[in-house]
């Protein structure tokens, strides 16, 4: 399925993780409608999520979108649900991994989950020094850091379109096969509070989340639902003036 140009997935989680460990390298943006909003408005951002291995659908209005309009029995894959299928995945393998991004006292929390639930992951070792994915100094950086902690996995703990970027970036130098998690990290740690199960069956965790942080998330939140109707418009009319 396609939004705004953009390869949604559709399939099984664990169907996905199964394909994504043979690969050589690639990998998985965790998006929201943020993300492929992100993607209509620039070309760069576009090109990262059509060069991923999956977008996996992280966003409630992506699913309505796929059940109502293109009457597809979409399943959301929420980044902090992902993430612990994605380390019970490859725990199974005694596979290694590193991190880039995130808070060093959440990435400690992290080393001390992975020690204790998944202890057969080899983590190599964490990058959390700030990234201006347009700061080529930067990005020198982080490509010294990849090739000098050689792995097999890499979790990306960045803002979106940030670590998509970043991933799609890493791709042309290294076999990494890489996840942008995002705030899932602090999720994973208990740093921020999952929302109450009513509120998850309701689809309204964006609400219990602007509660939590409402400075950070009310002026994208009052942006993002009528930008993405808008788009979602927009492309429309443009496909239909291509396809006559």
């Amino acid at each position: 399925m396609k939004i705004l140009g953009i390869d949604i997935y559709e399939n099984n989680k664990d169907v996905l993780l199964e394909h994504f460990k043979k690969l050589d390298n690639g990998y998985i943006c965790v998006t929201s409608v943020h993300g492929l909003i992100e993607s209509y408005e620039n070309k760069k951002i576009s090109l990262a999520f059509k060069n991923s291995f999956a977008n996996v659908p992280d966003g409630m209005p992506i699913v309505y979108f796929g059940k109502i309009i293109k009457k597809i029995n979409l399943n959301r894959i929420t980044g902090p649900e992902f993430i612990f299928d994605f380390l019970k995945s490859i725990n199974k393998s005694n596979s290694s991994l590193i991190t880039i991004g995130g808070s060093d006292e959440s990435i400690n929390l992290f080393k001390e989950l992975i020690s204790d639930r998944f202890n057969k992951i080899n983590y190599v070792t964490a990058n959390t020094s700030s990234i201006n994915i347009n700061n080529s100094n930067d990005l020198k950086r982080i490509r010294k850091f990849v090739l000098e902690n050689q792995a097999e996995y890499c979790l990306i703990f960045l803002p979106t379109p940030t670590q998509d970027l970043l991933m799609y970036e890493i791709k042309q130098f290294s076999n990494l096969k890489m996840i942008g998690f995002g705030a899932a990290l602090d999720y994973s740690v208990g740093k921020i509070q999952y929302a109450p199960k009513i509120l998850q069956k309701m689809s309204l965790e964006w609400l219990f989340r602007l509660i939590q942080d409402p400075k950070r998330l009310f002026g994208r939140y009052v942006k993002i639902i009528p930008k993405f109707f808008l788009y979602l418009l927009l492309y429309s009319f443009q496909k239909k003036n291509k396809d006559t």
